[in-house]
């Protein structure tokens, strides 16, 4: 993408996330909980750089013994029947969890501290501390983690969420190799704050939290149904990692696709092909097992018995599906569906009459019933809204999420994460977009499942400047979670929930800096929009708090 500097709106970057392995042992920790603060006789030592929606993470200790607390925010919460399951649960391969409960009205989790940390650790330079590992410690870990799998999946417990974070190292080698790569020893798999139970008689679990963030989810999470082997989907992703030790689904200008086009990877099955053209290349035996946890369809995708033969040496089928197909815009023979979505937007003239009569949904029919089933929801929106333009683009990027946004001004888009790079630093690209309440750019959002963010946003173009539009369309795009500063002083300061803005001990100096930037309408570090969005909400419009107090009982 043309990441040429625009006009910048913020004094200071918003982070939408961090991650890591930095600790705060003092001062304020920009959470819930204090260093020395106990729970069941538990200390806190010091709070994890590793944040998330769902939770806080602490280093603790109690009699000489170290553990992790993880404290819940309240958005989310695990369930209490997977936790009353692992804590009962003793595996070589399963971290340990000691205590759960409730403490100051949130859930806490109190569990085994893993010296060596994840596998996705880092190094000060940005380089994986234990990755690429060799083939043989791959599959190694695979067998570990498949053993892991058995044992949870006999107590009915799916995981959801494996990934190289949540897989630990009890400890590692004292000095690195040669290559500057630490060996892990001991793994166990941790983290099951997501997890799902299936009953005996269960074929499916139904969910309703699907977590469409992850690249390492696969793709029935979309549907809500859930069997054990979505964790072997993302067993295949995670073994590319921990053999290639690069992040999935980064292109080689370090640029991470959207979590949206990698779910239509997914989807259509090309996950694998877009793993595994990365050079250098995996060897056959893994390539082959990669392609055989990537399976679309769950009921053909490999589980226990197929991994432990493939890796055994047994010859094991990879069953694929045929994805090709034949159809025509104007003179544009097209292959496939990323071919398709090409030649529609590049010829909406010839693509309106195939789209809104029928003939595009028939083609698709066979193959892509669930694509022939949107396009046909697109042109019957589109026919009863007469936006007619709009509903090509929405059935291009339908059809793949391959083909970029374009904004002009040479900028382009893979997902949600370049759109708000390009709000926040090329404005003058995307400012007449964001104020044409009918513009392609809302509909590549809407593709992206932003609907409610972009029906926001449009309600409030009429009322805003330049600089608080753009503000505020980074909030709203953001999942309204920000991070608004990057020193060190005040990096674990979390903006998500007014409730939480409330709950937390914030310093005064830190007080009076939020309090200045809202009585000036300032955008910095999108403090201002984030407030404004949530008071006017609340049907506030007119407010100059002046203490601390004042703000908070504006919430309330």
């Amino acid at each position: 993408m043309n990441r040429a500097t625009g006009t910048e709106l913020m004094h200071e970057p918003t982070e939408m996330m961090t991650s890591g392995s930095e600790e705060n042992t003092s001062g304020f920790t920009g959470g819930f909980l204090q260093i020395g603060e106990i729970i069941e006789g538990w200390e806190v030592t010091s709070q994890l750089n590793v944040r998330s929606l769902e939770a806080e993470v602490y280093r603790a200790k109690k009699d000489g013994q170290e553990g992790i607390i993880k404290y819940y925010r309240g958005i989310t919460n695990p369930k209490m029947d997977i936790l009353e399951k692992m804590q009962g649960l003793h595996h070589e391969d399963i971290v340990n969890l000691y205590k759960f409960g409730l403490y100051k009205g949130r859930l806490f989790e109190i569990m085994e501290y893993a010296a060596g940390g994840a596998y996705d650790s880092r190094n000060e330079d940005g380089s994986y501390k234990y990755l690429p590992l060799s083939e043989e410690e791959t599959l190694n870990i695979c067998i570990e983690m498949i053993n892991a799998f058995k044992k949870c999946h006999d107590l009915g417990i799916i995981h959801r969420d494996i990934k190289p974070g949540n897989i630990y190292c009890r400890n590692c080698s004292d000095t690195p190799d040669e290559n500057g790569r630490y060996t892990g020893i001991d793994i166990v798999i941790g983290d099951f704050g997501i997890s799902s139970i299936m009953d005996e008689n269960e074929k499916y679990r139904k969910t309703r939290t699907a977590n469409r963030t992850s690249a390492y989810a696969a793709p029935e999470i979309l549907y809500g149904e859930l069997d054990y082997k979505f964790d072997y989907y993302s067993l295949g992703v995670t073994l590319w990692e921990l053999a290639m030790g690069k992040e999935p689904y980064v292109t080689d200008q370090g640029r991470r696709l959207d979590s949206t086009y990698v779910m239509q990877l997914a989807l259509e099955g090309f996950a694998a092909d877009n793993l595994l053209r990365t050079k250098p290349l995996l060897s056959q035996k893994l390539q082959r097992l990669i392609r055989g946890l990537l399976v679309v369809n769950p009921e053909y995708r490999w589980g226990y018995e197929q991994v432990k033969d493939h890796i055994a040496g047994k010859e094991v089928e990879v069953k694929t599906e045929n994805k090709e197909l034949k159809f025509n815009i104007g003179e544009i023979s097209c292959a496939n569906l990323e071919e398709l979505a090409e030649a529609i937007l590049e010829n909406p003239e010839d693509a309106h009459k195939k789209i809104f009569d029928g003939k595009l949904k028939s083609a698709l029919k066979a193959k892509f019933p669930e694509k022939s089933q949107k396009v046909e929801e697109i042109a019957e929106e589109a026919s009863a809204n007469r936006d007619f333009y709009n509903g090509i683009c929405k059935v291009a990027w339908t059809l793949s999420l391959s083909v970029p946004f374009k904004p002009g001004n040479g900028y382009v888009a893979y997902g949600a994460d370049d759109i708000c790079f390009l709000i926040a630093n090329a404005p003058e690209t995307m400012l007449p977009l964001l104020r044409d309440k009918k513009s392609r750019l809302f509909a590549y959002l809407e593709v992206l499942d932003k609907k409610k963010e972009v029906s926001e946003i449009k309600s409030i173009v009429d009322s805003c400047g330049s600089a608080e539009l753009v503000s505020k369309a980074l909030v709203i795009l953001s999942g309204r979670t920000i991070t608004p500063y990057k020193h060190a002083k005040y990096k674990s300061f979390t903006l998500d929930t007014p409730e939480n803005l409330a709950s937390q001990e914030i310093p005064a100096d830190l007080q009076n800096r939020i309090l200045a930037l809202i009585n000036e309408r300032s955008c910095e570090g999108l403090i201002y929009p984030w407030i404004d969005l949530h008071l006017k909400e609340r049907g506030i419009k007119e407010y100059a708090p002046k203490t601390w107090k004042e703000l908070i009982d504006l919430f309330i």
